[in-house]
């Protein structure tokens, strides 16, 4: 395995005799080396210089340094090769071209799943000949989060460990590359190690761009207590070197930064990596990836309220495996996620809610920025005392949803982004997490149902507000979008119904050309005795009866449940499992894909096959090692 490399910034050259040697890239071609308000350090002694500095602002842990190792094992199954279609489900994702990690992918042939701490690759097409043939177990090292196929290239990304001496150890972020050419038996053919903890990635193109924090201020002593600076390490198969001062990024603002945050880039068609920077921020909590840029945020916090108050955004350019800073902006308040943020014809745009005081005083903003972070416009005091619950951007619009007792769905003309406007706002009962397009003239909100709560409640709380209920989701008609309509609603379950799908949208399963909804949702019920007894249940939770995938027939019309596929043995009585059993089941379904006209559920512990057509059972497959 080719472990020789020439990497731009590091600080070590590894030479092996007969190795082949990759070089990091230019900056993308046009994008000049953004120098406003960032600074690279000159030497080791100056990185060191500024961490004694930002320790006396509140302290960084220091620790001695030593290297280990982590390998995996992979157990060939075997099985016949399967054929492909090339009518398959992907992952859902919020920018078409750039692809997004996830714990299950397929190309129409295969089920590659992280489950149980390993990975396991199923033959799933024909479904009649679906089998287990490949299972990749790891060590107690190494955590696999994500995974990422591209022709016969495999990435799993995860975490790892190195010990550092018997008390301390650091995180690192794993790279590994595999060839599945021939699927039951994977070759790896690159492992990449860098330090930090792994906080997501994504693919474009050929080029695997994957983000990673570390600690500030790992100081190190030698035998005569003498302090080094511990650079950061990028590790290419047995190869280990450091990423130099000068390609460690750090703003010149007074300010000081907390976090080390690495961006990787990987190229899939050779396994190599390509280019690395590292940037000394507060922190990466959250990114937005366009085809063209990685924009980063971090919420700056308010020591009193213990709330954000202002949120701050990095610009990194990315292109054919080349990363380089861009700009840094500011905005109020602080953002929820992911889809808060959007890129489009060169302007950024970003959905924040603001506090003044725990929970209280709080009101909501969207803010557009150039291409240099500088604001241009804004819309702020939306739905003054709520926060927002889901946004979408979809070229000239947006979509707002905030919550306290009801829901006001926005509807956002951006058309001109130095005069953006509210247009409409539908009141209605409940909340949206999840916002998802149904072509051009309706939008599909996932959410909870709500009910106002009681006078004695509102009495007993000091506030107006509403009791979210079972699991909502709502088809929303925006033709006229000065006047959006909610056309049909389905709620499953009492309070405490839930889904993975509200906080993590690669658990939905939308397909527009089949209509075709599929989500795993955890039902709650609230005894119909109880119900009789009471006229109000509005903060009553119900008890877990049940855990599956809830298929459903969706279109612009009409929403309405076709089916139920659970994974659990009907014999098992739910109500008496230990309570951890609700949310972490090894039966619990949280995937859903589809190959030609069969549907494929996966849990931890299950692959199952039904036909489209009527939701038949066809076909399983166990996530078990054989005996």
């Amino acid at each position: 395995m080719p472990t020789g490399l020439s990497l731009k910034g590091m600080a070590v050259m590894c030479l092996v005799t007969g190795m082949i040697a990759v070089s990091f890239l230019a900056m993308p071609e046009g994008e000049a080396e953004y120098t406003g308000e960032l600074k690279t350090f000159s030497s080791r002694q100056e990185l060191l210089d500024y961490i004694e500095n930002q320790a006396g602002k509140g302290g960084y842990g220091r620790y001695y340094l030593t290297d280990g190792s982590v390998p995996t094992q992979m157990e060939t199954l075997g099985g016949a090769a399967a054929e492909y279609h090339d009518d398959f489900s992907a992952t859902n994702i919020q920018v078409e071209g750039v692809d997004e990690p996830d714990m299950v992918k397929t190309d129409g042939g295969y089920l590659y799943i992280i489950a149980q701490g390993k990975i396991w690759i199923v033959q799933a097409y024909p479904p009649e000949n679906a089998s287990l043939v490949a299972h990749l177990a790891f060590s107690e090292s190494q955590q696999p989060r994500n995974l990422l196929v591209q022709g016969d290239v495999l990435v799993v990304l995860g975490t790892a460990y190195r010990n550092h001496s018997s008390y301390w150890w650091t995180d690192t972020t794993l790279i590994q590359v595999f060839n599945i050419s021939d699927r039951s038996t994977p070759v790896l053919t690159r492992e990449i190690t860098v330090d930090g903890w792994y906080l997501n990635a994504r693919l474009i193109g050929s080029h695997l761009y994957v983000i990673s924090s570390d600690y500030l201020g790992r100081v190190i002593l030698d035998a005569e207590k003498n302090q080094s600076v511990c650079l950061p390490q990028v590790t290419v198969d047995n190869c280990t070197q450091e990423i130099d001062p000068s390609s460690i990024y750090y703003p010149d603002d007074g300010e000081g930064a907390g976090s080390l945050v690495h961006v990787t880039a990987v190229s899939l068609a050779t396994g190599n990596p390509t280019d690395s920077k590292s940037f000394l921020m507060e922190s990466a909590q959250d990114m937005y990836v366009s085809r063209q840029h990685i924009f980063l945020i971090n919420a700056h916090y308010d020591g009193e309220s213990g709330r954000g108050e202002g949120t701050s955004v990095h610009k990194i350019a990315v292109s054919n495996g080349t990363i380089a800073y861009r700009a840094h902006g500011e905005v109020p308040g602080r953002v929820l996620n992911q889809f808060s943020m959007d890129e489009y014809r060169g302007f950024f745009r970003i959905a924040t809610t603001t506090w003044s005081s725990w929970w209280s005083n709080s009101s909501n903003n969207l803010y557009i920025l150039d291409d240099q972070l500088q604001m241009v416009s804004k819309i702020e005091h939306i739905a003054p005392g709520e926060s927002i619950y889901a946004a979408r951007f979809m070229g000239d619009r947006a979509y707002l949803v905030t919550f306290k007792k009801i829901d006001p769905f926005f509807t956002i003309d951006l058309a001109d982004p130095y005069a953006p406007q509210i247009l409409g706002e539908l009141k209605i009962t409940g909340y949206s997490d999840y916002l998802h397009p149904l072509g051009e003239n309706h939008v599909l909100g996932i959410g909870k149902e709500s009910v106002e709560a009681s006078s004695e409640d509102k009495q007993n709380w000091g506030q107006e507000f509403a009791w979210y209920q079972g699991l909502k989701i709502a088809l929303f008609d925006i033709t006229n979008f000065s006047q959006p309509r909610e056309v049909a609603k389905i709620v499953i379950g009492d309070r405490g119904t839930d889904s993975p799908a509200l906080h993590d949208h690669h658990a939905l399963l939308f397909d527009w050309e089949k209509d075709l909804l599929v989500l795993p949702v955890s039902v709650y019920q609230i005894d119909k005795d109880i119900k009789q007894q009471t006229n109000y249940t509005g903060s009553l939770y119900g008890s877990f009866v049940y855990q599956g995938a809830y298929v459903l027939h969706v279109n612009t019309e009409e929403m309405e449940v076709r089916g139920r596929i659970t994974h659990q043995d009907n014999t098992i009585n739910v109500s008496a499992e230990p309570f951890w059993y609700r949310w972490e089941g090894t039966d619990h379904v949280v995937r859903s894909l589809y190959i030609n006209t069969t549907l494929y559920t996966v849990s931890e512990s299950t692959v199952k096959m039904h036909a489209l057509s009527d939701l038949t059972e066809t076909g399983i497959v166990f996530l078990s090692p054989p005996a």
